[in-house]
This record gives C-alpha cells, structure tokens and sequence, in this order.
C-alpha cells in the first residue's frame, strides 16, 4: 500500500511540474505530507489483515522464466504482455472517460462547486479528480488554470491527489489483482489522504 500510493503520488514528474507551476514551498509541502501518509498508511494497512484480498496472477506457462526455451528477456517480455493484455480494453475504457471529461467539462463549473478552502470543497475536489485525471502533463497544467481562477492551493492539490492516486485506470487494473474489499479500503485511503493533504497545505498556506 505505501508503494501503491507512493508511487503515482509522489512521480518526480509531478513534484518537478508543481515546482515549475505552483512554486517550490507547495511542491516541497506535497512531497512531505504525502511520504508520511503513504508509510502511515502502509502501517494501517498491515493491520486490516487484507491479504486474503489478493486473487493471484496467471500467465500463459508455468510463471516467469520457467520455460527454457528463448532468452530470459523474451520470456519475461512474453509474461509481461500476457498479463497486460486482458487488461487493455479496459484501460481504453478508463483514458476515453477521463478524456471526455478533459475535454468538455469547463473549469468552471469546478470552481463554481470547489472553489473555497473549507473541508466540503476539498472533498469535492478530491472526488473530481478521480475520473479528470489523464497524465500529469495534463492534469497539473489544469490545477494552474484552477488556481489563477481563485480555487484554494489545497483544494488543488487535493484534486491533483485524488485523480492520480485513484485514476479509472489504476483502479481498473488493481481489480484485476485483488478483490472489492481491497479496491473499497484503497479508494478510501487515497480520498483520506487527498482531503487531509488539502487541508494541511489551506491550514499552512
């Protein structure tokens, strides 16, 4: 769990393009808070007992590097795609939303309804950014918009947060591995994390 969220959270690419559009304070605030609350919730997690939650993994064969035949790397490349591959309709699925979204939902009509700084507007932001989150090339040039048109540094990181920590397609794939009771409590965890984040930086800023 703590590299479930640590990873998409705290990408270099994300940290580097907060520095460049939002200033090096809120990008060094983000990186802190979210180390902490991806240990913390790592630490949670091992205590909820979910490993029962795990459905395993199948490829094609008897696992990785198993058949002999052919280098090590064109097996692991054939492991690899056939893991991949089932998943791919609905990674499409997720991209084509999250780019419907992008596309006709005006910014406006987000800073209408998460405009201020309270904790109701970070909770909506945090939900928003779930199914608006693409890539961090394009959601971070959103968030500056967002901020120039008067919404609250924390209710921009946490949309930032809640799109790239519980994307469609993330959430998509990790249904593939574990079962609803996992994906439910991962939800969960990331808008936690999403809403406590954006409180911490409306509070400190």
């Amino acid at each position: 769990m703590s590299f479930l969220i640590a990873s998409p959270l705290m990408n270099p690419l994300i940290i580097f393009m907060l520095w460049v559009l939002l200033g090096w304070k809120i990008a060094l605030l983000y990186f802190i808070v979210l180390g902490v609350f991806s240990i913390l919730v790592g630490f949670v997690f091992s205590k909820l007992n979910l490993v029962g939650t795990y459905k395993g993994v199948t490829v094609k064969g008897d696992g990785f590097f198993s058949n002999k035949q052919g280098s090590r790397v064109k097996q692991a490349l054939n492991d690899a795609w056939a893991f991949l591959y089932p998943m791919l309709p609905y990674l499409f699925i997720g991209v084509f939303i999250g780019a419907f979204i992008y596309g006709f939902v005006p910014a406006e009509f987000i800073t209408k309804y998460a405009s201020g700084d309270g904790i109701f507007s970070v909770m909506i932001a945090s939900v928003i950014g779930i199914p608006m989150y693409i890539r961090p090339e394009t959601m971070l040039p959103i968030a500056e918009a967002l901020v120039s048109k008067g919404m609250s540094m924390g209710t921009v990181i946490a949309l930032v947060i809640g799109g790239a920590g519980a994307s469609i397609p993330e959430v998509v794939m990790l249904s593939k591995l574990f079962k609803k009771k996992f994906l439910v409590a991962f939800i969960s965890a990331i808008l936690i994390v999403a809403i406590s984040t954006g409180l911490i930086v409306n509070l400190i800023l």
